[in-house]
């Protein structure tokens, strides 16, 4: 029994590591490619020639790249490897021969931008279809399709019924096509005509209908009386009645699994197809494409003289509502065109030199192109056609790299019979050459802070090499820089415009000019946090102090995360820690949420906003809560509301992800101070003057989520944009003047430290989320109280505590701290409140300040520790003041802790003065309106 057992579980430890894996490793081409754009020709000429180009055990029809079938297209390892070879994260690449799709799915697989584009329309659909992700809502959309199409086809008289009482709508989607009957039968048309009519009416959405459409493509070949794929000649097939519809429905079904399946690898990334000429100028500004847009060229020409695409999808075209003619007339290398004009290979040439000049345009300086082709035979007489090609692009602009032969598998990329098959196509590489390029910088639209002029021009400094002018012309090679500057929505080439990340991060890709700053993007609004770090002034200190992509960021007063998430929303492995329960949840949530698989995310998501429509009133599901802390939750919250809390507790638990529940649980977290008897606009907590008796607490949960989702989903879409490697931050709850703390962390493993330490008695962190913590971790005031204590900045302290502290005072014996003036002012608060008949608050204030000083003296001992030779150490602090028996006292803060970290050896190398706004709360006079950012570095 003992063996079954174990057995048992290994066969289940097998299954859970099977179904996590995405995709066969031998699927795709050698995951060890790494760029190689920066090497030199010499370089690269090795690294092309060394590889195995074959890719004969290599599966060509992984993921949904065989979702329709597309003669002559090239295998994905090509593209893929290509593409890791020659491009980076976040580029954009260009397939100017699209076809269907191949290169900008793997592009998204990539992690890159894509363009594709193809004279073929039917090449939009199945693109779109192949890189498409599947919300819940479209996935139930089809299926409810399927059901329905199902009923007819099984049912000819059903389906005879129905056609005849919708005759006119039907007749209006059979096209028309030339001797139509010829090619296809009666039966045939009505099925066909059916479909196309059911799509229009019953799909909602438009990838829905870009998938039904792909696969209405699909099977018009098949049940048409062309001969095959790639013979167009007419051939009786005798289809039988509902044949179409039954093919269709398998053909959808198939194609939804493949989609659902590559949906979760995809999460909802995007490329863009266009159908059009590349024959034509449509490269510059108001065209299709940008000049110097594109980072990678990688695409596969027609072969000259050897295939008809406009031929073999002639009717899937004009079933889809397109003209193959017109695709006939500007088909490259058609091999009928060549032999009713009689042209030979100079027409290919010919044809070959608009491609080149808009790839030239499109192509940023100093960045390559990678062209697939296969020789030609005209009149028996074999033209190598990559020498002739690199020799048309270097009449244009562009230099040779090099030209390698690539094997083909018997097998693979033919339409031709064996005796006429082709054996080799060769990659050609080109380069367009370096170059200085004029750029204009484009600040952002809003009013900008003084303090964050003289930021932004210190990051311009450091990132482009001179802070005086947003005029620059700078080497090729460095143009990708520009897209990190924070304070600049983008940057100009010639007439074309680009966006930065932060732009793309704050206001995804629209084109409209934001005229206000977001400090709410991507996650960052997920949950209020009182007195949290301002998230566009992280970027600007990675980049002036030169902290090198991956390296290593740590927050020792994390708070709600904005620091961890802004490095890792820009290339950085970021870690931090706080004492706050809900701060750390906050952290984590919206950190993790954003590397949870986006298509998994939307699902439990809407399964989980389904699930409370379910909720009655009349029942109490306060016993969610433990018994506990229910009677302090009655005491703060209407019964209704406890109620409806409860019931959301409980639906949470049913979320299968533990990510997606902290999820909901910080947007439930985030509402509960306006569903509370707590007065909003008050920072402590303090009661209302008008008790409420109820609160919309599912409208305004679910206003959360779908607010808070939706930006999810569309840094989903955007991620493939990002000019970096992207690492999820981690957060974990601890107190940074701990040493034990630190032991986890390697020593000088860390390379940059950003941290807003609370200020000296400033905010009462616990105090102020204290019906959070409540309601989520039944935390009640018994055990808050030790978390409220062991805070560094804590405003509470017991009359032991500080009758231990005033007794090291008064002998002047300040253990750790290690600042003169921090002595001098701990000792002037004590003796002017002793020698005054003052308030409780007034009497603890020296021992509340003896405590804060030497907390922060222990972290910033304990970051010496973890922080490399040079690295760096940012504190973004503020003074404070207070009230003595004698009067107005500064709690000189900036000034102590600049003396604590030059005690360490620490050299001061940055001050720089930042103003900040005032929240509109009550009981914040005490705040803080100036701060500094002390930027140190560990010399020794």
């Amino acid at each position: 029994m003992r063996k079954a057992n174990i057995k048992a579980n290994d066969i289940l430890k097998n299954y859970l590591s099977e179904i996590n894996q995405p995709a066969s490793k031998s699927s795709r081409s050698d995951p060890s490619f790494k760029y190689i754009g920066d090497s030199t020709d010499e370089q690269i000429c090795d690294t092309i020639h060394s590889i195995d180009w074959s890719f004969t055990n290599n599966d060509t029809t992984y993921l949904s790249h065989d979702i329709h079938p597309y003669p002559a297209k090239f295998i994905p390892q090509l593209p893929e490897t290509l593409i890791k070879l020659f491009s980076q994260c976040g580029e954009m690449i260009w397939d100017p021969f699209g076809g269907s799709g191949t290169t900008a799915l793997e592009a998204l697989l990539s992690n890159r931008q894509c363009i594709s584009t193809d004279i073929n329309p039917i090449g939009e659909i199945i693109g779109k279809a192949k890189t498409a992700t599947l919300t819940q809502q479209d996935e139930i959309e089809i299926k409810k399709f399927i059901a329905s199409i199902s009923q007819y086809s099984s049912n000819e008289q059903y389906l005879k019924n129905y056609v005849l009482t919708h005759q006119k709508e039907i007749s209006i989607q059979i096209p028309d096509i030339p001797n139509i009957n010829k090619w296809f039968s009666e039966t045939v048309i009505c099925e066909l005509s059916f479909i196309k009519h059911q799509i229009c009416t019953h799909l909602t959405q438009n990838i829905t209908q870009t998938i039904a459409k792909a696969s209405l493509s699909k099977l018009i070949t098949r049940v048409s009386n062309q001969e095959s794929e790639t013979r167009y000649s007419a051939k009786e097939k005798n289809v039988p009645a509902l044949f179409t519809l039954k093919l269709f429905i398998k053909d959808l079904e198939e194609n939804l699994s493949k989609i659902k399946a590559l949906s979760k690898l995809l999460g909802f990334k995007q490329s863009k197809f266009i159908t059009t000429s590349v024959t034509e100028n449509i490269v510059g500004l108001q065209k299709p494409i940008k000049n110097s847009e594109i980072d990678f060229v990688i695409t596969s020409p027609p072969y000259p003289n050897a295939f008809d695409y406009h031929l073999y999808h002639r009717f899937r075209i004009f079933w889809l509502d397109g003209d193959p003619r017109t695709m006939e007339k500007a088909e490259i290398g058609s091999h009928l065109k060549y032999q009713k004009k009689h042209k030979g290979f100079e027409e290919f040439e010919h044809e070959m030199l608009p491609v080149l000049e808009n790839c030239y345009k499109a192509l940023k300086a100093g960045k390559y192109a990678v062209f697939i082709l296969g020789d030609a035979i005209f009149n028996g007489i074999l033209y190598k056609t990559a020498d002739h090609i690199s020799k048309l692009a270097e009449s244009i602009g562009f230099k040779t790299i090099t030209i390698v032969d690539r094997p083909i598998h018997d097998t693979k990329r033919s339409v031709q019979s064996a005796a006429r098959r082709a054996k080799n196509e060769q990659i050609l590489v080109l380069k367009k050459p370096d170059t200085n390029i004029d750029v204009t910088l484009i600040p952002v639209a809003y009013k900008m802070w003084p303090y964050e002029k003289v930021i932004s021009d210190m990051e311009k400094d450091a990132v482009c090499g001179t802070p005086d002018s947003n005029k620059l012309s700078m080497p090729s090679n460095r143009i990708s820089c520009l897209r990190n500057l924070t304070f600049y929505r983008g940057y100009q080439i010639e007439t074309c415009d680009f966006k930065t990340w932060q732009a793309i991060l704050e206001n995804g890709n629209q084109i409209d000019e934001v005229t206000h700053k977001d400090p709410k993007y991507v996650t960052h609004g997920i949950h209020p946090y009182k007195g949290k770090f301002y998230p566009q002034l992280v970027k600007p200190l990675l980049s002036i102090l030169g902290t090198p992509l991956e390296g290593v960021v740590f927050d020792p007063f994390c708070g709600s995360g904005t620091i961890l998430l802004e490095a890792a929303l820009n290339g950085y492995r970021a870690y931090g820690c706080d004492i706050n329960p809900i701060a750390v949840e906050i952290a984590r949530t919206k950190n993790e949420i954003i590397f949870t698989e986006p298509y998994e995310f939307e699902r439990q998501i809407s399964s989980f906003v389904g699930s409370l429509s379910t909720y009655n009133a009349t029942i109490d599901y306060s016993n969610a809560f433990s018994s506990v802390a229910l009677p302090e939750i009655q005491s703060w919250f209407p019964a209704p509301v406890v109620s409806k809390m409860g019931y959301i507790v409980r639906q949470v638990e049913n979320i299968p992800d533990d990510r997606i529940k902290r999820f909901v649980r910080v947007i439930l977290s985030s509402i509960i101070r306006d569903i509370s008897q707590q007065e909003p606009s008050d920072l402590r907590i303090r009661r209302r003057s008008t008790p409420l008796q109820d609160a919309p607490v599912f409208d305004m949960l679910l206003q959360g989520i779908a607010t808070q989702k939706e930006r999810v989903l569309q840094f989903a879409r955007i991620r493939n944009l990002a000019p970096c490697t992207l690492y999820e931050a981690r957060a974990w709850q601890g107190n940074s003047k701990n040493q034990d703390l630190f032991n986890s962390i390697k020593p000088n493993s860390v390379d940059l430290v950003i941290t807003s330490p609370p200020y000296a008695t400033a905010l009462p962190y616990i105090d102020t989320n204290r019906l959070n913590l409540l309601v989520l971790d039944g935390l009640t005031a018994s055990l808050r109280t030790p978390i409220e204590a062991e805070m560094t900045g804590t405003r509470e302290i017991k009359k032991g505590t500080r009758d231990y502290y005033e007794r090291l005072i008064e002998e002047q014996n300040f253990n750790f701290i290690i600042s003169e003036s921090a002595w001098l002012l701990i000792q002037k608060v004590h003796n002017e409140n002793s020698n005054n008949e003052v308030g409780f608050r007034r009497k603890n204030m020296a021992a509340l300040l003896y405590m804060y000083f030497n907390d922060m003296t222990c972290v910033f001992t304990n970051l010496n520790m973890v922080v490399k030779r040079n690295g760096y150490i940012c504190i973004v602090i503020g003074d404070t003041k207070t009230t003595t028996g004698e009067g107005l006292v500064i709690i000189s803060t900036t000034k102590i802790l600049r003396e604590t970290g030059r005690a360490l050896g620490w050299e001061l190398v940055y001050d720089i003065p930042i103003t900040v706004t005032r929240e509109n709360y009550k009981h914040i006079g005490n705040s803080i309106i100036e701060n500094n950012i002390l930027i140190f570095k560990k010399i020794v």
